[in-house]
């Protein structure tokens, strides 16, 4: 959880912004991440982890595992602070052995990201300060949160996995990002991460080609974990058109399994997703 308090606000040189907690309706619990942020105030924060039991945090959901509410939250709210970060984006969240495992993209503060947000159209997307593909292990019994790091490039971001092991242990994470060596830019890969391993397998759309959050579509129900495409948009600066590429999950570095060229662009975005249901 991020928390950003008024004294912490003010403290940074930003004012206080009153009235913009966010607020749960009745019929809502609480969450098993809470993402608290003010417009544009996030830079030093405090940082902490609600535990609830049995409930994994999701990018802004929470994974309940008995939706039917026979088991219920016990007890107060636990707060487990760790060190200061900031995130958008989660790629999943678990409970394994008394720990609760959280896969981000980990920013080290707000200042870069936020910059590069304000003058998007302009900004020349500097690599130094974003975010990095990070698990993050709560142990729930002594609060202690340990943090491990992968050999996924620069400014990591748009985080997924096979939409089957959303809440589960997951072997496999998905991720747009630069090579290591990119000072500016906005991301030209996609990279596959092996979580367990380590290994990384990237597919580089360069010079010209700039791709989107990446989509995991399963080959067929209950296949492996990593059996399926790894769909996206990438624009062609050079032919200043957008083409529909689907990649080999379990080979990303090979050649497309496909590439549909579009007779127009696709205005530049930040999310998607996949329906196998026809309207």
């Amino acid at each position: 959880m991020h928390r950003q308090g008024h004294r912490d606000a003010a403290a940074i040189g930003h004012p206080a912004l009153p009235g913009h907690e966010p607020r749960l309706r009745a019929d809502q619990e609480p969450l098993g991440v809470l993402h608290r942020a003010g417009p544009g105030v996030v830079a030093e924060i405090r940082a902490g982890l609600f535990e609830f039991r049995r409930r994994a945090a999701l990018g802004g959901q929470a994974a309940d595992p008995d939706p039917a509410g026979a088991t219920r939250r016990t007890g107060k709210p636990r707060i487990i602070e760790t060190e200061a970060f900031f995130q958008f984006h989660f790629a999943n969240g678990f409970e394994e052995d008394g720990t609760l495992v959280l896969d981000v993209a980990r920013y080290p503060d707000y200042r870069t990201i936020g910059q590069a947000l304000r003058d998007y159209w302009k900004s020349e997307w500097p690599s130094q300060g974003m975010a990095t593909l990070t698990r993050l292990r709560v142990d729930l019994s002594t609060g202690k949160v340990g943090s491990r790091t992968y050999d996924s490039g620069r400014a990591n971001e748009f985080p997924i996995i096979n939409p089957a092991n959303v809440g589960k242990r997951q072997r496999y994470a998905y991720i747009a990002c630069n090579p290591a060596d990119r000072v500016v830019g906005l991301q030209q890969q996609l990279a596959r991460i092996d979580l367990e391993t380590g290994a990384v397998a990237k597919h580089d759309f360069g010079p010209d080609g700039y791709p989107g959050e990446p989509l995991f579509i399963a080959t067929r129900p209950g296949g492996a974990e990593d059996d399926g495409v790894v769909v996206t948009l990438v624009f062609d600066a050079a032919r200043q058109r957008t083409d529909i590429v689907g990649l080999d999950a379990r080979d990303l570095a090979a050649k497309p399994l496909f590439v549909a060229k579009l007779k127009h662009h696709v205005p530049y975005s930040l999310h998607g997703t996949f329906t196998p249901r026809l309207v």
